[in-house]
């Protein structure tokens, strides 16, 4: 019995906003477009035994990401993790 798995898709990113709030990491808005298709094939001898299939045909989505501190966030991070542990 062997399997094939397929994977294919195609993203675009394209940044929007500000650019000195998101040059000081203040705020980035990433607009995310593209496709994705995903499918597996299962095969016994010559013989189909499984076939699935799914995806996204349109993907679109925004992704935010906002730091309170701007350029200081990761360092404010690292001190807390450090904190914690």
């Amino acid at each position: 019995m062997s399997s094939l798995r397929v994977t294919l898709g195609g993203q675009t990113q394209r940044r929007e906003g500000s650019f000195w709030l998101d040059f000081f990491n203040f705020r980035r808005t990433t607009a995310v477009a593209g496709w994705r298709f995903d499918g597996l094939v299962v095969v016994r001898g010559e013989q189909v035994v499984f076939r699935n299939f799914g995806g996204e045909a349109r993907i679109d989505r925004t992704d935010r990401q906002v730091n309170p501190l701007g350029p200081l966030q990761r360092a404010g991070d690292a001190i807390g993790a450090k904190v914690l542990n």
